[in-house]
């Protein structure tokens, strides 16, 4: 799953290879405008370790305001509404 900024733009790959429902995990391929947008994922895992819930709540609220998308390669779905975590080689997201 690949997700963009700007249309038709992939800012990352999540290459699955573990799924447990509702979260799907693989190896994290940074593609280079993901620096882009790679602050609000540090930010969420800090506050998702700190339980700032407020804080997260808002934060996700930007994230959303981004116009990310997830899409499949495979059959080129398209999914606005999603999580998703991003730590070192390694991301994990829900849909």
């Amino acid at each position: 799953m690949g997700a963009s900024a700007l249309p038709n733009t992939p800012l990352r790959v999540v290459l699955v290879d573990s799924v447990d429902q509702p979260w799907f995990e693989g190896r994290f391929e940074r593609l280079d405008g993901f620096d882009t947008v790679s602050r609000w994922f540090e930010r969420d895992l800090l506050l998702l370790d700190q339980q700032r819930w407020d804080e997260f709540e808002q934060l996700w609220g930007e994230i959303r305001g981004l116009g990310l998308r997830l899409q499949r390669p495979a059959t080129e779905e398209l999914v606005n509404e999603f999580l998703l975590r991003v730590q070192d080689d390694r991301a994990w997201f829900r849909y």
